[in-house]
């Protein structure tokens, strides 16, 4: 529609507001300029210090051209060859142009294009007042040591949903916090949980008993549940039953999609490294029924080679978010011996060294090939 009849009569301005009709007006003259429909000069700029640029053209002395044979000429002359010319008229080499869609950045082609960037002081994002706040309630009141930076960003992208992310830090270094500052942080009057996925049985106790210590709320799945503002803030749950039928059916309804926030899934290592157990190749069952929702897989023992086996077998992408995993408390020597005899002999030195310490009350661990000789050396050892 022209711009010098765009909502000129009543019926077209009836329950429109006055600024979207000077904007629909604006962008009908612009619309006409660029394609050449009309020859009514643009004017002058209405900012001041401007001036119009180009010729202005005189309405009377202009020739009208036929709609019909401006499209024409718009067609002809998109399909032309154009060869791009510098600032000095010299034509420039095509090859500038191809990685184009790279320099505008609307779509990165390389892996992780699906995540903003974190690299760098610059790419990091600040913590919010309620993470902080909960970071603070987790230590009991005392001064909180200083959080790593795998740690603090990844309490950052899970405060703001941004994608799905992979902790990597070393045992003790405070991953559980991703899950913890997550259930403090999310407190509301309406139902909302996350889900903690635990990859051995054992270790579902201890989770429980990390939540009643910190004072989260939480149930372990055993059968569907329902949800309300004041139950549990943490599901966890074993793998084996995360990719139950039971299970994803549960998951799949529309009241607990609602509800859930995320799903984090501890010690995710054993996705890549235990691949003889069929819940592991199950583990996309559950990722494809919540397409929409953050995960957080945490682990410290998934090298950088490994990165791709593990997006495949969750089928997802993962931003990575890394720290050292070595442990300062661990060492190792290599002791070369010629028999049994010499081993246990070497042990008892050990042991009897530690003795004299002052860490008396330490433990010493023995790890045998098979369960006949760790009956022999234990016999030896006189430690039952």
């Amino acid at each position: 529609m022209g711009r010098s009849h765009y909502a000129r009569e009543q019926i077209y301005r009836s329950g429109m507001d006055g600024d979207v009709i000077a904007n629909s007006r604006a962008a009908s003259r612009l619309y006409q300029a660029f394609f050449q429909l009309t020859n009514r000069p643009l004017g002058k700029p209405s900012w001041p210090g401007s001036s119009p640029q180009g010729t202005i053209i005189d309405q009377r002395a202009s020739t009208p051209v036929p709609l019909a044979a401006r499209q024409e000429s718009v067609v002809n002359t998109a399909s032309a060859s154009y060869t791009p010319t510098g600032l000095n008229g010299e034509p420039n080499d095509g090859g500038n142009y191809v990685s184009i869609r790279d320099l505008t950045g609307t779509m990165r082609e390389d892996r992780q294009w699906y995540a903003p960037r974190f690299d760098g002081e610059h790419g990091r994002l600040p913590l919010s007042p309620m993470v902080v706040k909960a970071v603070n309630a987790l230590n009991g009141g005392h001064p909180p040591w200083p959080l790593s930076l795998a740690i603090s960003d990844a309490l950052s992208i899970v405060d703001r949903n941004l994608c799905n992310i992979a902790v990597i830090s070393r045992t003790g270094a405070g991953k559980s916090k991703c899950w913890q500052v997550d259930a403090l942080a999310s407190r509301s009057n309406y139902p909302s949980f996350s889900v903690l996925v635990v990859a051995y049985i054992a270790l579902i106790a201890d989770a429980a008993r990390v939540c009643q210590e910190k004072g989260i709320r939480h149930h372990v799945w055993t059968e569907p549940i329902t949800v309300a503002p004041r139950q549990p803030e943490v599901i966890i749950v074993s793998l084996n039953r995360a990719v139950s039928d039971t299970f994803l059916q549960w998951i799949s309804g529309q009241e607990i999609q609602a509800a859930l926030r995320r799903v984090f899934v501890d010690e995710a290592h054993v996705l890549i490294d235990e691949k003889f157990r069929r819940t592991v190749d199950d583990f996309g069952r559950l990722t494809e029924r919540l397409p929409s929702k953050q995960f957080v897989f945490m682990s410290a023992t998934i090298p950088p080679s490994e990165e791709q086996e593990l997006e495949k077998s969750v089928c997802m992408p993962i931003r990575y978010l890394r720290d050292p995993t070595h442990r300062p408390n661990l060492a190792y020597s290599l002791v070369e011996v010629n028999s049994t005899d010499d081993a246990v002999d070497h042990l008892k030195e050990r042991i009897s060294f530690g003795k004299n310490r002052k860490e008396k009350g330490k433990q010493v661990l023995v790890i045998c090939r098979d369960k006949s000789t760790a009956k022999i050396v234990a016999a030896k050892l006189d430690c039952g």
